[in-house]
C-alpha cells in the first residue's frame, strides 16, 4: 500500500487562505470538484492535509495522553482506559461543536413556529403585519 510519502509533492491545501464565508459554505471546494467533472482525480491532484489534521500531531497528542493514563493506572491499580484518552484529546473540540449546534438547533427549533405564525397571520385576511414583516 503506497504511504503517500512518494516524491510528487502535494498541492497546498486552499482551506488554509480561505475566508470565513467560503469555509462556511464549502466554496473552496469547488475547485477540485469541477476538475473532477472534466477528468478521473488521480493521487496528484489531492491536497495537503492541514496541519492539525496532520497524523504526526494527532499521534503525538494522542501518545503523551496514553503515558499519563498509563502513569494514573499504575498509580490506581487499574486498566488504562482509551475512552478517557480520547476524550481527553478530542474532548474539548466535541464539546465546543456541541454547544454550537445545541444553540443552532434550539434558535431554529424556537423560530420556525413564531416565522410560520407571521407568515399565515399575513395570508389570512386580518393584515396585521405589514409587507416588509412579511419579508423577514
Amino acid at each position: 500500500m503506497d504511504s503517500g510519502k512518494g516524491n510528487t509533492e502535494k498541492r497546498k491545501n486552499p482551506r488554509e487562505t480561505t475566508n470565513i464565508f467560503s469555509a462556511l459554505t464549502f466554496v473552496w471546494t469547488l475547485p477540485i470538484f469541477w476538475e473532477g467533472k472534466k477528468r478521473d482525480l488521480e493521487q496528484e491532484d489531492l491536497y495537503q492535509p492541514l496541519n492539525e489534521h496532520r497524523s504526526n500531531i494527532l499521534g503525538d497528542r494522542f501518545e503523551k495522553c496514553w503515558r499519563e493514563e498509563e502513569e494514573k493506572s499504575k498509580k490506581r491499580k487499574r486498566k488504562p482506559s482509551l475512552l478517557k484518552v480520547i476524550v481527553r484529546v478530542f474532548g474539548l473540540d466535541i464539546m465546543i461543536l456541541g454547544f454550537v449546534l445545541a444553540v443552532i438547533e434550539i434558535g431554529l427549533k424556537v423560530s420556525q413556529p413564531l416565522l410560520l405564525g407571521y407568515f399565515i397571520r399575513y395570508f389570512t385576511n386580518e393584515k396585521s403585519i405589514t409587507k416588509d414583516e412579511a419579508y423577514l
